[in-house]
């Protein structure tokens, strides 16, 4: 009978320890699921920053590429100008 006894006493301890272990594995955990949320809430503000950025590129590309056009609208106009210029004088010789 005190073979028993000791026995329990013995798994009394070990379910103690576990226990505690288990309760250290928990607040591991908790911990964790914060730290990822942090991460979650971080890497959102993130995305907002990049999507922030990539609508700004989009817009100086439009921007660049309406005042190339106007650009290469203008230098045809310009060099028609000047050709018929340079026509009109030398027909006039």
């Amino acid at each position: 009978m005190s073979d028993d006894r000791v026995s329990l006493e013995f798994l009394g301890e070990q379910m103690l320890r576990m226990q505690a272990d288990l309760r250290g594995v928990r607040s591991e955990q908790v911990k964790l699921e914060s730290e990822q949320t942090s991460m979650r809430a971080d890497f959102r503000r993130l995305e907002g920053k990049v999507d922030g950025l990539d609508a700004k590129v989009d817009r100086h590309h439009s921007a660049n590429q309406a005042e190339f056009k106007q650009m290469r609208e203008t230098m045809a106009l310009n060099l028609e100008v000047m050709l018929a210029a340079f026509n009109s004088r030398r027909e006039g010789s």
